[in-house]
């Protein structure tokens, strides 16, 4: 009796179990029966990921990205799986599954976000203090992910803003900045002019890179190369004017490592005139800005900077189109002059200047990963010293330094003399206090003298510190007096 009382309470227990357990399994098989892309597309909806558009990892619409990796090539444009036989991947993400379509079978899916969320920022660090200069940037409100950036103020040379801007890096193109600047140099010696003729060599016509396309043996003007170079950053032209000037690249490099040498850039050297790939071109920060601030103190430059768009002619009535490679040019609020360059090894640079009331500022960023950084972060320094700082002059070129100097020798009883550059403060913005001028004079000038002589010079004085400085010039000659003259004087008939 005790056994089949056993055996009947086993039978119920097992059929219990059994009835119990089919609902599960019917319940499961209906939830994996379920479309695999119904599934994804709602647990994507409450990811906040939007099925249809193809995002970074970071959430950014590929679309929106200035350079699309070659990978995203692929990527479907309207939401629909790409082509073949590839399946939806899922990844797990916090209990729920998210979907990420791949070009490729074995492609792994990208790592989502929410994943880093929780991770501690990078600090980039650099040998030469790139940690502190980064704090220093976010203080300023800059935006700075360059390898190596500076903003200078032009009239005086002050450094408003500095990161590892004594690196020698790769800066490209922005090599271009001392074959223009020496070009110009040699229009303003005389020795060259702008409608000179250059007949294009085939060492020039056969330069790769970005060009304007020369024939050889085609003639153009100094004047149409020189800006190609600034407007298109012509390589070709480049060379033609090298050529033109020191009858051969070698000897124009010669000239351009002379004269940075002349300008104590002590952290650059030139390889070619191009900015061409090689081991021996590199600069930094620094010396592209005060190859650059030179470069601006020549009127004509700013005559090719700011051309925006314009037809390159040739002999052959053929026509290049030039579109200027500065974008800032056409973008940001008095930005008229400036250099871009771009290599594999040197990244995307630039140098720009813009003039805003009457203050002129330099900017510099080498090593941006992309063109649309490269601009912004540019703009955001020039926004930055345009928004705290300020030129004042406190002396002009026109205004004449009242003295007692005695002249000796003139038929003039006086000097008439002035500062040949104003005297001008950098500051930041409604800090006036402090500044004096003082002058060093002499207390005799023998006649004669001729206009714009250097006699002295004026220095703009801050709690001690001279901020500027400038020669003391003659206004009008001093003419030698003749003894009817001296006689005039002694008897007091002299007018």
């Amino acid at each position: 009796m005790k056994k089949l009382t056993y055996f009947v309470m086993f039978s119920l227990a097992l059929f219990g179990f059994l009835v119990s357990y089919a609902p599960l399994n019917i319940g499961k098989a209906q939830t994996y029966d379920m479309p695999v892309e119904t599934v994804q597309t709602e647990n994507a909806v409450n990811d906040g990921i939007f099925v249809g558009e193809n995002m970074t990892d970071n959430g950014e619409n590929v679309d929106n990205r200035e350079n699309q990796n070659p990978e995203d090539e692929n990527l479907p444009q309207n939401g629909t799986r790409p082509e073949g036989e590839h399946r939806p991947q899922i990844q797990p993400r916090g209990g729920k599954n998210t979907m990420f379509y791949s070009g490729e079978k074995d492609k792994k899916p990208s790592k989502d976000k929410s994943v880093k969320e929780d991770k501690k920022e990078d600090v980039k660090k650099t040998d030469n203090g790139g940690e502190k200069k980064d704090k220093k940037a976010q203080k300023a409100n800059i935006s700075d992910s360059a390898k190596a950036s500076l903003l200078m103020d032009y009239a005086t040379g002050t450094v408003i803003y500095s990161k590892n801007e004594t690196e020698r890096l790769p800066i490209a193109s922005m090599m271009k900045i001392m074959t223009v600047l020496l070009t110009l140099e040699e229009i303003d010696k005389g020795n060259i002019k702008l409608d000179d003729k250059v007949t294009v060599s085939e060492n020039a016509a056969s330069q790769g890179g970005s060009q304007v396309f020369l024939d050889a043996n085609e003639e153009q003007t100094v004047g149409a190369l020189l800006e190609s170079v600034i407007v298109a950053s012509a390589n070709d032209s480049c060379v033609a004017l090298a050529e033109h000037i020191s009858g051969s690249v070698e000897g124009f490099v010669a000239k351009m490592n002379a004269r940075a040498e002349e300008l104590k850039m002590d952290n650059t050297h030139f390889a070619n005139c191009t900015g061409l790939p090689s081991p021996e071109n590199y600069s930094c920060a620094k010396d592209v800005a005060t190859m650059t601030r030179e470069l601006v103190k020549h009127p004509t430059y700013f005559e090719y900077s700011k051309v925006w768009l314009k037809d390159f002619e040739h002999n052959s009535e053929r026509k290049t189109t030039m579109t200027n490679t500065n974008k800032l040019i056409r973008f940001y609020k008095g930005c008229d002059g400036g250099k871009t360059g771009f290599t594999n090894e040197a990244g995307f640079c630039l140098s720009a200047t813009a003039e805003r009331d009457g203050m002129r500022l330099i900017g510099v960023v080498i090593g941006e990963k992309d063109s649309k950084t490269r601009f912004k972060d540019a703009s955001d320094m020039l926004n930055y010293g345009f928004a705290n700082y300020e030129n004042k002059v406190y002396l002009d070129t026109e205004t004449e330094i009242k003295n007692d100097i005695e002249l000796k020798k003139s038929k003039q009883d006086s000097c008439k003399i002035v500062v040949d550059s104003p005297l001008v403060s950098f500051a930041k913005r409604g800090d006036e206090s402090g500044f004096e001028i003082k002058y060093e004079l002499p207390k005799t000038i023998k006649a004669p003298k001729r206009k714009g002589e250097k006699i002295g010079k004026a220095y703009l004085v801050k709690d001690g510190v001279v901020v500027d400085e400038s020669n003391v010039v003659l206004k009008e000659n001093l003419d030698k007096s003749s003894l009817l003259d001296d006689l005039k004087k002694l008897f007091g008939l002299h007018k």
